[in-house]
């Protein structure tokens, strides 16, 4: 094991792997800490396909499919709170908890949290966000939590782009 938490395991064979990652579905819990299990991609292998296929991103896509990222959390909500109420949803393999911060005027302040919670499977991700998204899950002096699946950077970025590019679309349309 690294130091970054990470190691590998290699098998004899490729149907042995095959077999081990198709059994986790790519989370196992060992000692009540949650594992992620993925095929390794070389850097090479990454570094060479394009951008759109891109290996790694594929892979953290598959392994991510039932995590949800969650805005607007009190600030004296705890990362224990937290899991108790979004179990209700289902089963959860892993959840992170950590000041949203922000600067301005050179100052650094937080007005909430944000989390990522991870379910052991995609049906409990989804009623997750039909239960949480838009609520007031901790009292209603808050903002209502905004709860919906994790996407990566890339994935924004190229969400962003297409609506920039729908909205040019539409202005050049409109001015002729």
């Amino acid at each position: 094991m690294k130091k970054n938490g990470t190691g590998f395991v290699s098998f004899k064979s490729h149907e042995d792997a095959k077999t081990a990652l198709e059994a986790t579905h790519m989370k196992t819990k060992v000692k009540d800490q949650s594992i992620l299990v993925s095929q390794h991609i070389q850097r090479k292998e990454n570094d060479l396909a394009p951008s759109a296929s891109n290996p790694i991103i594929k892979n953290q896509k598959e392994a991510f499919k039932s995590n949800i990222f969650v805005r607007f959390i009190p600030k004296d909500v705890t990362e224990e709170q937290l899991k108790a109420k979004f179990s209700e949803a289902g089963s959860i393999a892993s959840i992170k908890l950590k000041d949203h911060m922000q600067t301005i005027n050179g100052e650094a302040f937080s007005n909430y949290k944000i989390g990522y919670v991870l379910y052991d499977d995609v049906q409990s991700a989804q009623r997750c966000i039909k239960m949480f998204d838009e609520q007031n899950a901790f009292g209603f002096a808050q903002k209502p939590l905004s709860v919906d699946f994790w996407q990566s950077q890339v994935d924004l970025k190229q969400q962003t782009e297409e609506k920039n590019a729908a909205n040019l679309k539409q202005l050049i349309n409109y001015v002729m």
